[in-house]
């Protein structure tokens, strides 16, 4: 891209992370408010606010995934790094959180009733499948942020020649002759 057509598209970048930071944000402090007030040391506490984080999830994914596509769009590497590091992060909290969740409604199910048992296990396995799936979505969003960082940023070497309209290249060679 050249200087004049990437100034416009650079314009872009402040409202793009800043909704990105929304996406990632909001959602993260109404879970707040929906486990409020913090109880970590009860099992039950614990149960529901684990098995309620997968219903959370998904929003602020979406955060991470644009901030990372902004930063390769844009070529910032250093919020590229800070998405990788954050991504890291999260999907080793979601994959300890799962550990625990699992161990914990084992707990809780004791005192679950006999015609609730079903219900309850459904619960459980949907729960789980939204941390783990959750903890995937990360921890690739965090490879593909570290996967070859020292490239130009946002551009990778396939894409650098390549036309932008299917024939383009065609057209060219064919005008030359």
């Amino acid at each position: 891209m050249d200087d004049l057509s990437s100034r416009p598209l650079e314009r872009t970048a402040g409202p793009f992370y800043f909704l990105a930071l929304l996406f990632l944000v909001l959602p993260l402090v109404d879970y707040v408010m929906n486990v409020w007030p913090l109880n970590p040391g009860t099992v039950s506490w614990r149960y529901g606010a684990l098995g309620l984080s997968g219903g959370f999830l998904l929003t602020p994914l979406l955060g991470l995934v644009m901030m990372l596509t902004g930063s390769m769009l844009f070529g910032h590497r250093g919020m590229r790094v800070m998405v990788g590091v954050v991504s890291a992060v999260l999907a080793l909290l979601l994959a300890l959180g799962m550990m625990l969740f699992v161990l914990d409604s084992l707990q809780v199910r004791r005192g679950v009733a006999a015609d609730a048992m079903w219900a309850f296990d459904v619960g459980v396995i949907k729960a789980i499948v939204k941390i783990f799936t959750g903890a995937i979505c990360s921890a690739w969003v965090a490879l593909v942020a570290f996967r070859k960082l020292q490239d130009a940023p946002g551009r990778s070497k396939r894409t650098q020649n390549a036309p932008l309209v299917v024939g383009a290249a065609e057209r060219a060679a064919a005008a030359n002759d």
